[in-house]
């Protein structure tokens, strides 16, 4: 099915699929009609084989026809899936190629008729019982390719999403990072080269100090760093790793999230790919200020000078609030937008800054006060 929507300029409107197409799998393609271009994001809310949280990721403009994920997990109370959309006028298949951190690796070939959505439970596939991997998918005709996680880790239920990265690159960054209040932070590696390689990983605190550590990474595998190990607790830390080949990275978090005017703690977990480099600019489609929801501003300035983020937030009725918020030299400022623009708003936001940073934009929440989680994203740059 298809419909037409009208935006305003520099306006944010929301759309509850479930309207749209009740009780369904489906894939979602959005474009423009009058050349206008738009940023569009699919938060998803869920009560997930007992599993409750969401999570949130911004689209992509191409499909590809090879893609990686540095993530995945089968141990344990985690179901791990690799979504895989078609949209070609033909049939399709895919080869999905498992790297398992011990070097072995696992493929399976998965049907896609055309214009179709097929996924897979990496939990399903012999071989796959109980390990850490990596994921690298080909086919001849481009797809989008996305991998949910859904789990309880540490008595903490959620779920977490990615896209897929379409190539690997020697230089990444993650704005956000936490190592406090029962936070976890993890950075999965993944290494597709025939070779092995060193991450070289660079620590950035809100203080302007920082921490390095230099991480090897087998051929045709993936490597995991529990940063609470590294830095420390009580961290607020940003990160920058360059590769000696390039390498594709990702930052799951696991969270107790202790909310100010509520007494229970909100579990779960979030999940990036990194950013591919700094940008001058950085746009978000979803933010909500509301009840049982709290929403943050991660900046990263990777610089040896100080710079400044010019932040445009845009609400659904078509006004704007702006604010300057200066950023150290190799550190991170994060911004709590809910006391900025106060409670009750459906917010998207323009970062522009006067050099290149890295930009998340972290949730926590309580939908509709039962389910609790997290979601984050990487702001899409232009």
């Amino acid at each position: 099915m298809s419909r037409k929507v009208r935006v305003e300029g520099r306006s944010r409107l929301t759309i509850n699929a479930e309207k749209d197409v009740p009780d369904r799998s489906f894939g979602v393609s959005i474009a423009s009609l009058n050349g206008v271009g738009i940023i569009a994001e699919r938060a998803m809310y869920f009560n997930y084989r007992g599993r409750q949280g969401g999570h949130c990721s911004a689209a992509v403009s191409r499909p590809a026809i090879r893609q990686y994920l540095a993530e995945g997990y089968t141990g344990g109370d985690f179901d791990t899936w690799i979504c895989l959309a078609n949209p070609n006028e033909e049939a399709a298949t895919a080869r999905l190629v498992f790297s398992r951190e011990d070097g072995s690796e696992v493929t399976l070939d998965a049907h896609l008729p055309a214009l179709s959505r097929v996924s897979v439970r990496a939990n399903d596939v012999p071989g796959l019982g109980k390990c850490s991997f990596a994921t690298r998918v080909e086919c001849p005709l481009p797809l989008f390719v996305e991998r949910s996680v859904y789990f309880v880790y540490k008595n903490r239920a959620g779920g977490t999403n990615c896209n897929a990265q379409e190539s690997p690159q020697e230089r990444t960054f993650f704005a956000e990072g936490y190592t406090g209040f029962i936070f976890e932070v993890w950075l999965c590696l993944q290494n597709p080269n025939a070779v092995p390689t060193t991450a070289h990983i660079t620590y950035m605190f809100s203080d302007g100090t920082t921490q390095t550590q230099d991480v090897g990474i087998g051929a045709t595998t993936r490597q995991t760093v529990n940063v609470n190990e590294v830095v420390g607790d009580e961290r607020d830390v940003s990160m920058m790793i360059t590769a000696d080949h390039p390498i594709v990275a990702e930052r799951p978090m696991y969270f107790f999230y202790k909310p100010f005017e509520y007494l229970l703690d909100w579990s779960g977990g979030h999940d990036v790919v990194g950013a591919t480099s700094p940008q001058t600019t950085f746009l978000f489609a979803e933010g909500y200020t509301g009840a049982g929801f709290e929403e943050w501003l991660c900046l990263q300035n990777p610089n040896p000078d100080p710079t400044t983020a010019h932040i445009t937030y845009m609400f659904a009725d078509g006004t704007t609030q702006t604010q300057d918020v200066g950023i150290g030299a190799t550190t991170r400022q994060t911004v709590n937008v809910n006391d900025v623009v106060g409670p009750g708003r459906n917010v998207s936001v323009k970062i522009e800054a006067d050099d290149p940073i890295v930009a998340e934009r972290p949730m926590y929440f309580i939908y509709k006060g039962a389910w609790s989680g997290g979601h984050d994203v990487i702001g899409y740059t232009p």
